[in-house]
Parts: structure tokens; C-alpha cells; sequence
């Protein structure tokens, strides 16, 4: 698989002041480094660590979060 997600340690965080830096393309060419494919998503209870608990002891869990009001200003 060619694209994908990779791990923290194939791509780290370098921002770090708000500064935006663009793909990394050799990471994404590159065969040696392992990609991860969402294959699917499900909206999990909220403020519920049990449902969260039992989908990591299933695999991997991907994140995401609405930024609004404040926290859409946070850098």
C-alpha cells in the first residue's frame, strides 16, 4: 500500500509553533515503512472508557475530535 497511516516514529510532530510543513513525500514513497488503512469508523459512547477500553483490546484505534469555539484557536 502506497498510502496510508504511519507511525509516530516514521513521521514525528515538528510543529510545534503553529508552522505548517508539507508531506514528506519520500516517507509515502517509501516500501519499507509499514501504512495503516482505516477501514471503517463507529462513534463511541461518550465519556464512556469502557467502550474505548474494549475496541484497543480489539487493534488500533484512530481518533478524531470537532475543534470548535476556543479550542479551534488553540496553537
Amino acid at each position: 500500500m502506497k498510502v496510508g497511516l504511519v507511525e509516530q516514529d516514521s513521521y514525528p510532530y515538528r510543529s510545534k509553533n503553529g508552522h505548517s510543513f508539507p508531506c514528506r513525500q519520500e516517507i509515502v514513497d517509501n516500501p519499507k515503512i509499514k501504512k495503516y488503512k482505516i477501514d471503517g469508523f463507529r462513534t463511541l459512547p461518550k465519556e464512556n472508557c469502557q467502550a474505548i477500553q474494549v475496541e484497543l483490546s480489539k487493534g488500533n484505534v484512530v481518533a478524531a475530535m470537532i475543534a470548535g469555539g476556543e479550542l479551534s484557536l488553540y496553537t
